[in-house]
């Protein structure tokens, strides 16, 4: 699933925003997926500011990843800023939840938010960015 949004700026800098959640089951149809969404998204990727983000069912270093960094996409959260999961109450333990960005954003503070209780079994994942 993804939700594709063609946006711009108050100061009328078009960009696109995408949502996605991805297979939780299989690497290879992750894999599939990424490859199709960065196929919709060739022409955006290539001439604006871009944002991709969303449950994408494995961690940072996965291999079905590695082509969101070929694509220019680099990764708002570092291993470091740790579980994006819980089950409703007791953390699982992965960070699954991500943000990719495009080389167009100047990226400030990124926190897993995990004061904003259990209205999901995923913590809310937010980064301050800035259009460079």
């Amino acid at each position: 699933i993804a939700t594709v949004v063609d946006a711009s700026t108050a100061q009328g800098t078009a960009i696109t925003i995408v949502n996605t959640h991805l297979d939780e089951k299989s690497a290879e149809r992750r894999s599939e997926s990424l490859r199709q969404l960065l196929a919709w998204i060739a022409d955006s990727l290539s001439s604006r500011p871009t944002i991709l983000l969303g449950d994408f069912n494995c961690v940072l270093g996965a291999e079905e990843l590695t082509c969101l960094e070929s694509a220019g996409l680099g990764a708002v959260l570092g291993r470091g800023h740790g579980p994006t999961t819980n089950g409703f109450g007791q953390e699982i333990g992965r960070q699954i939840d991500h943000i990719f960005v495009s080389d167009h954003w100047e990226v400030g503070p990124a926190i897993v938010d995990r004061s904003a209780g259990l209205a999901s079994d995923h913590f809310p994942v937010v980064a301050d960015l800035s259009l460079r």
